[in-house]
């Protein structure tokens, strides 16, 4: 564990991503009676936290877009109405601070990520940052991140550095590098060069190490989203098996541009192909719940899904 010795940094810490937690479960407790039921039922309930990008306020139907904008969105709004809709916020205005700001309980200013980061340069989550993902490491959950991270490509910012067990399709960087190789053929780099600095997708093994198993291209760009629930699936299949407590954070690479999405979603809104991802980001996000569901934990975890310039 990371030193934590400083008493007061540590409570203020703990207060902070406290305050995280508890929008949570505000966020899914229909009631108070219901929120009770659900304490008394676990001490440790699971908690599935998904993060989407760049989803603009007002698209979702819950918050009066959805079918009205021609892009409906079932599967999140039947969340928003089973729960609580926080719509008093302060919000970071992209997606590195967003994260930092969630992670860490912090302002982003304070942790040194309240800009995007850029690849090469030396903004990155350092290892004295104290994450979400560690706290709920001390009270013995199993941890997982999937998708996107955004937080910083070196080895101390590494999502199995920060508190989490596993990685699972991970776009370390952003959607649009995909558009880089094309960019930088056009520009006559060499092959080399360019990859040497493409984006990749990562996971981890077994001792929290990041291997790159391919090249994060336009192509790929198609089927991110449908992995990134398949493997959000599989390790909640995996853990209520284990019937350990577990954490998972959810980083959908939707609605962030380049908008390009699974052939069963393109053309499928009235709105073009950011309306496509959002449809496709509603039936990824329904798939988690439905795993949920399937695996029978339904009364025992809090799903929250938040977006990393509006509200939850």
């Amino acid at each position: 564990m990371k030193n934590k010795s400083n008493f007061a940094r540590k409570a203020c810490k703990w207060a902070a991503v406290g305050c995280v937690l508890a929008g949570v479960t505000l966020a899914v407790a229909a009631t108070p009676q219901d929120a009770a039921a659900a304490t008394q039922k676990a001490d440790k309930p699971n908690v599935v936290l998904m993060l989407s990008d760049n989803v603009g306020w007002g698209d979702i139907g819950a918050f009066g877009g959805g079918e009205v904008r021609g892009m409906p969105t079932p599967n999140i709004d039947k969340l928003a109405s089973e729960g609580m809709q926080l719509t008093q916020f302060f919000v970071e205005p992209a997606c590195t601070p967003s994260r930092a700001g969630l992670l860490t309980g912090r302002y982003s200013t304070r942790v040194g990520l309240n800009t995007v980061i850029i690849g090469g340069t030396p903004n990155t989550l350092t290892a004295e940052e104290v994450t979400i993902a560690e706290l709920f490491k001390e009270k013995d959950y199993a941890t997982a991140y999937t998708g996107k991270w955004h937080l910083g490509m070196e080895e101390q910012s590494w999502p199995t550095r920060q508190g989490f067990d596993e990685y699972h399709v991970g776009v370390i960087e952003t959607s649009d590098g995909t558009l880089y190789r094309e960019s930088m053929e056009r520009t006559g780099m060499s092959e080399e060069f360019i990859e040497s600095v493409v984006p990749r997708i990562f996971e981890s093994d077994a001792t929290g190490n990041l291997t790159a198993v391919r090249e994060y291209t336009v192509e790929y760009r198609h089927q991110v989203e449908g992995d990134i629930a398949d493997a959000s699936v599989e390790f909640i299949k995996r853990q209520a098996k284990a019937k350990k407590p577990f954490f998972m954070m959810v980083g959908w690479t939707h609605s962030h541009y380049p908008n390009l999405t699974a052939p069963e979603f393109t053309g499928k809104s009235r709105v073009g192909a950011y309306g496509d991802s959002i449809m496709e980001l509603d039936h990824c996000t329904g798939q988690v719940l439905n795993a949920i569901k399937n695996a029978g934990i339904e009364e025992n975890i809090t799903p929250a899904i938040k977006y990393n310039n509006q509200a939850a």
